[in-house]
């Protein structure tokens, strides 16, 4: 729980029913509800009567059977208790709302609306009842919010909006809008793009989840300097629109034909292990010069041994040699260990193990500083970020440093430029463990990491086509560049880009992307998500599917 400010944000939730909330919605509502900063001060609801009811039942396709199928097997959304939510709903106004009569669909009672305007709320949450949220928006200092998803407003148990997911594309884009003063303005306040997942009601579920942090950000940083700050403006007048209806005979063959795909595909992989081959296996490719793209189809691949994939390669030169630090994942362990070689003569000679731990370790960033060399792997599996000092260089290390306890952080990468420490680390803040969408930067103070500032912004950057790190941050030609991977096209580290860190300083982040790696410079291959430099070698991992 974060500490109190001058004046708390008021906010209002508009929903459908209260008792069937989707699992991400607790969530969210829940992160509200335990931090002191914000204040729910009214749950706007209301309840289907017979007749709806009845309409409802009429409208079921087999498409919409598909969909719940496809939900109840594929999706798996955990459930949420939301105790802090639970709490606030015993002390919090609860008003049933329903149209006025003899007025259009989508107005409340003059009694309703003075009361409404009587609250003074900062923000109103949008989650059903849509068209009374576009009405209601002007009783709202800040509009009414709601996530935004092929042109509707976000919803997991819609039929049409899964079906929407079979024409998305590589990603999933969803879009945080706030409607203004009643339909005079609609504006975007944050965006994010998240890769698809196995199956339509799969990606809903998973990117409603993922996108519960634009919420909270947009909440955090307007409670934090008072101002709503947007990315860009939207339709004038577009409010939240109807749930969108599939058209039953087409969509939902093409439903079934996606599933009926994805469990091909499962069978094809289970086909294969049974063969003693692997769903996909990740090697290393050396090149030498400059890291430049168009080199990479001149690229040495060096095959892993069997039973194992070798991914997120570290260079480090040392009593003259160029060592090779990376992820040796074997699969009949199914973790990862720390193993590490030298390159020489365009190749790669494996000395050993340099750290393996009870837990999966992977990302071994290992760097110089003050004399001493540090490895800061991935250490997820441990719920912390650990840093390990070479007793004796290469295969004999320390634990020297943790920090963020209880936290999964996946690929940490620690930055010393111009006299200030930062740490990037890619943190988990999902129902379940998806390192992909967020980026959080934390001011340190050196490898001890016994000051940990978390930065303002956090998380400076979500989604999944550019939020995780792809390999070390350096300072070239002036300027700052992180690389990160693109996860998208329903593939982990399908590709890379390289971002340049464009400001950085206690109070800003902002970067942008100046160029991109896909996994096409080899045939077969299927993702690239590392990248490292050392002197005149590079090295990138690429994946093949069934190596």
């Amino acid at each position: 729980m974060t500490g109190c400010t001058a004046q708390k944000l008021r906010l209002g939730i508009l929903a459908g029913n209260i008792a069937s909330l989707e699992p991400w919605e607790v969530r969210l509502f829940d992160k509200i509800c335990a931090d002191d900063r914000f204040e729910l001060v009214v749950v706007l609801t209301a309840a289907f009567d017979g007749q709806l009811r009845a309409q409802h039942t009429q409208q079921t396709s087999f498409a919409d059977r598909i969909f719940k199928f496809d939900a109840a097997r594929l999706a798996r959304a955990s459930t949420y208790d939301g105790p802090a939510f639970d709490e606030a709903l015993t002390k919090t106004k609860v008003w049933l709302v329903t149209p006025a009569y003899g007025k259009a669909i989508g107005t409340v009672n003059d009694e309703t609306i003075t009361a409404i305007s009587d609250l003074t709320l900062d923000v109103l949450l949008v989650h059903g009842l849509d068209k009374l949220g576009a009405s209601l928006s002007q009783y709202a200092k800040s509009g009414a919010w709601w996530l935004q998803f092929a042109g509707q407003r976000l919803q997991t148990n819609a039929t049409g909006q899964a079906i929407a997911c079979l024409e998305l594309g590589p990603l999933v884009r969803v879009a945080l809008v706030a409607l203004m003063n009643n339909h005079s303005t609609l504006r975007v306040v944050s965006s994010a793009a998240f890769n698809t997942e196995k199956s339509p009601a799969a990606t809903l579920t998973r990117t409603a989840d993922k996108s519960v942090s634009l919420v909270w950000r947009a909440l955090h940083r307007l409670a934090t300097t008072g101002r709503l700050e947007f990315e860009q403006s939207a339709d004038q007048n577009a409010g939240p629109a109807p749930a969108l209806k599939p058209s039953l005979p087409r969509d939902a063959l093409r439903y079934g034909g996606a599933l009926t795909g994805l469990v091909s595909g499962k069978i094809t992989k289970k086909l294969a292990q049974h063969a003693g081959r692997h769903h996909m296996r990740w090697s290393l490719f050396f090149g030498h010069g400059a890291f430049d793209p168009a080199k990479l189809a001149r690229t040495h691949e060096v095959i892993p041994a069997k039973g194992e994939f070798w991914a997120d390669p570290f260079l480090i030169e040392k009593y003259g040699a160029t060592f090779v630090f990376f992820e040796n994942y074997v699969y009949a362990t199914a973790l990862g260990k720390i193993s590490v070689g030298v390159y020489r003569d365009g190749a790669l000679h494996v000395i050993g193990d340099a750290l393996e731990r009870p837990y999966h370790l992977s990302f071994p960033l290992v760097f110089e500083h003050g004399g001493d060399i540090y490895m800061m792997p991935e250490t997820c599996g441990a719920q912390r970020v650990e840093i390990w000092r070479a007793v004796e260089f290469p295969l004999r290390w320390e634990r020297y440093a943790t920090a963020l306890e209880g936290q999964s952080v996946a690929d940490p990468v620690l930055l010393h430029d111009e006299n200030r420490w930062w740490l990037f680390a890619n943190i988990s803040n999902t129902s379940f463990e998806d390192h992909c969408n967020e980026l959080h930067v934390f001011e340190v103070d050196g490898p001890a990491l016994k000051r940990v500032t978390p930065h303002p912004l956090n998380p400076v950057v979500i989604g999944s086509d550019s939020a995780r790190n792809a390999g070390r941050i350096v300072r070239r030609d002036g300027k700052l560049l992180r690389l990160s991977q693109n996860n998208s096209h329903g593939i982990y580290g399908y590709g890379l880009n390289v971002m340049e860190i464009t400001q950085l300083d206690t109070g800003h982040y902002q970067e942008r992307r100046i160029q991109t790696v896909e996994p096409n410079f080899k045939p077969g291959l299927i993702g690239c998500h590392h990248m490292d430099q050392c002197g005149d070698v590079f090295v990138v991992d690429a994946c093949r599917r069934f190596g």
